[in-house]
């Protein structure tokens, strides 16, 4: 179930946004969203609606993070302001933390955001609840806790030796000293004498990796003597002025009445229903486990528990009576947990089982099968039995995360396969994980490969089996990524589509593989070329048939130089609208074939109608076709359906010399693979060619096996 957020984020960067909203979206939040870039259109922005979270990103250098921070404060808007910065700007974020803003977030470290994100909406909530409570409890007046007026509480700098360099002014109402006071006292001289330990071991771990953070509970004294509760955000990073390592800590204050705060406790932070620690205290209970499965260097465990179809228990029967439910789940599930076993509710159907330092993958799989054991027994609501079905996922600390919140994206995660697999239970694989960081950084990066000249093309050749003669290749981008190297297209063009880049790749992809067709030419190459097309983004796209005749014609490349490639299962999405896009492009002129050929869409009724030059078959049916005779006698039906329907067939994945003899004997008209060629840059191309011109005398005689084995293929026919 996702969680509704009203998100406003400041950037110019659509590739940003879609990077931010992705982690979002992975973190089970479903937001509504407006982007704006300038302090007017930030203005209009919240005018217009409320937001429950603000994110600075990229954006130009006149308009700051402090700009946009002051427009808030101008209108007294208290909501997360949270800064998405690079390295380079850290100074700046942390110019806006002094003068309040929340929290910032580098961007090689987006890991941050949504522990980030979930700590400050659980603060807001708060903050919320103290104001109403005031009201509600007059005996003990919450008149100096700070969260009613201040949406910043404290920000401390502190050197490698645990120095306060700087201190917010927060601290004068607060704590009783003046920045001045404090400037240059240690920080442990402050601490209860309890907290010294765990918070220094804490804050120094974070010394050694510059932009890391972690959160910490500690006790500081008033300037009166008594004890503050203050919760910190801790970030280390690199000091430009100092040129050392230090640690910036946005302090909140979490009360000090030893009345009011262990009910105000309970009340925010406790299911109403059944009193377990409800989604605001489960970020904190957890990283209080993660600290002592750190300090003392053993496993956790989390259990992620989904309830099926719980939603529709609650639409059926009402809201009251799936509550109901609900609590008699918790209570089964109770009577499967050890004392040491923690259960919360984080979700309206999802549940948390926490197991204590040491537990292990056994242990937590045990739990599970408990679990699964007693809600397989009927439930008995409103006089009517219910079958409760749960999923369960797992994650394991360290091997799976060391942070709250990939823990729990990675126990979701698990779930997922749980429920796919019809297992009951599994536990978190990295190789059944489809999201990452690293996934999200490349989104990024993607959108700079544009405007870096990062992308380039590479042309696999594909050869007249009867001839050996070459005169057509097809273009396959490839990201000349600066720290990965090479990547090819399965590891971004998904990024691609979801990010609404396709299409801005598609005509990037057209007009350098044109451009280059014509460059070939002019060498006396007259090579034609294939490039793909999807569906979603080019064949539904009414104006993409005009969009290459415009680029042939700039090009001066003629329109039977230019092959588009659909696959099967691109046809199949929208057949009607495929074949009105096909019609025109071979109006123009555009030779059109189907990739992928045959390996199990439904599209073999419409191919007889559809304006299609050539099938090429899959390479999956291709590469062991000499050892199956099943995919050997698919081929060579695909081959003579091709032919009976008057068309070429060129089959991909042609790896060996018996694959290619074979395709040959069936009459198969092109072979592509890497027994021809793997897929090389232009001007690599264009020397294999004179390179295959010159090993070869007699040019008009076919190439034989013996020839091929050698590597002798013909060049481009001259005309």
């Amino acid at each position: 179930m996702s969680t509704y957020l009203r998100v406003l984020i400041i950037s110019d960067s659509p590739a940003e946004v879609a990077v931010l909203l992705q982690i979002l979206r992975d973190g089970s939040y479903d937001p509504l969203w407006e982007r704006v870039a300038t302090a007017p259109a930030l203005d209009a922005a919240l005018t217009k609606q409320a937001w429950d979270v603000v994110l600075y990103g990229e954006t130009s250098p006149d308009f700051t993070p402090l700009a946009a921070l002051k427009l808030l404060q101008d209108r007294s808007i208290d909501v997360p302001f949270l800064i998405i910065a690079e390295k380079s700007s850290e100074a700046s974020a942390l110019e806006a933390m002094r003068a309040g803003a929340h929290d910032y977030v580098r961007k090689d470290n987006l890991e941050r955001l949504l522990p980030a994100l979930e700590r400050e909406l659980r603060e807001a909530r708060q903050r919320r609840a103290y104001t109403q409570l005031n009201h509600r409890l007059p005996v003990y007046p919450l008149t100096t806790h700070p969260h009613a007026t201040s949406p910043l509480q404290l920000i401390f700098i502190l050197t490698r030796d645990g120095r306060l360099r700087y201190v917010s002014s927060a601290s004068t109402r607060l704590l009783g000293y003046t920045p001045k006071e404090l400037a240059e006292t240690h920080l442990q001289t402050h601490l209860h004498p309890d907290d010294h330990q765990a918070t220094w071991d804490t804050l120094s771990s974070l010394l050694h990796r510059p932009g890391t953070s972690a959160t910490v509970r500690f006790r500081f004294r008033h300037k009166h003597g008594f004890w503050h509760l203050l919760e910190a955000t801790s970030t280390s990073f690199h000091d430009d002025t100092t040129g050392a390592i230090s640690l910036v800590l946005t302090s909140r204050d979490l009360g000090n009445s030893e009345n009011t705060f262990p009910l105000l406790t309970n009340r925010l932070l406790h299911d109403v229903l059944t009193n377990i620690p409800s989604h605001a205290l489960f970020l904190d209970q957890l990283q209080s486990l993660l600290r002592a499965a750190r300090h003392k260097n053993k496993t956790l465990a989390l259990l992620l528990v989904r309830i099926a179809h719980f939603r529709a228990v609650t639409k059926t029967l009402g809201h009251q009576w799936g509550e109901i439910l609900l609590q008699q789940v918790i209570d089964r599930f109770r009577s499967a947990l050890r004392k040491s076993d923690t259960l919360m509710r984080v979700d309206g159907d999802a549940l948390v089982i926490l197991l204590p330092p040491g537990s292990t993958a056994a242990t937590a799989q045990l739990v599970a099968r408990r679990i699964l054991q007693v809600a397989e027994r009927p439930f008995l609501v409103e006089g009517q039995t219910l079958i409760v079905r749960t999923t369960i996922g797992i994650a394991l600390y360290p091997e799976h995360g060391t942070d709250a919140q990939t823990l729990l994206r990675r126990a979701d995660i698990a779930t997922e396969i749980a429920a796919s697999e019809w297992s009951g239970y599994a536990l978190y694989a990295a190789e059944h994980d489809p999201y990452s960081c690293e996934r999200l950084l490349l989104v990024s990066e993607l959108y700079d490969a544009f405007k870096r000249d990062q992308l380039v093309l590479h042309y696999q050749p594909k050869v007249h089996l009867a001839t050996g003669r070459v005169n057509h290749v097809e273009a396959l981008v490839r990201w000349q990524h600066p720290r990965h190297g090479l990547l090819s297209p399965e590891h971004f063009l998904p990024l691609a589509e979801q990010t609404g880049l396709l299409k801005s790749l598609s005509l990037w992809v057209l007009n350098t593989a044109l451009h280059q067709c014509r460059a070939w030419q002019q060498q006396g190459l007259p090579l034609c070329v294939a490039i793909n097309c999807s569906m979603q983004h080019d064949l539904q796209d009414p104006q993409f048939p005009d969009i290459v005749a415009r680029l042939l014609q700039t090009c001066e490349v003629p329109a039977t130089c230019l092959e588009v490639e659909i696959t099967e299962s691109t046809f199949a999405e929208n057949p009607e609208r495929a074949v009105i896009t096909l019609n025109r492009f071979r109006d123009m002129g555009v030779k059109i074939a189907i990739d992928d050929f045959g390996i199990g869409y439904s599209s073999l009724g419409y191919l007889k109608h559809l304006p299609v030059d050539e099938i090429k078959i899959d390479k999956s049916l291709v590469l062991g076709m000499t050892k199956d005779e099943s995919n050997a006698a698919i081929v060579r039906s695909a081959i003579d359906l091709g032919h009976d329907l008057g068309l070429h067939v060129a089959a991909e994945g042609v790896e060996d010399q018996a694959t290619w003899e074979l395709l040959a004997a069936f009459g198969c008209d092109f072979a592509q693979g890497f027994y021809v060629s793997r897929p090389l840059s232009a001007a690599a191309l264009a020397r294999w060619l004179k390179e295959s011109a010159s090993s070869k005398a007699d040019l008009s005689v076919p190439l034989s096996a013996s020839q091929k084995a050698k590597g002798h293929v013909q060049p481009v026919e001259k005309t």
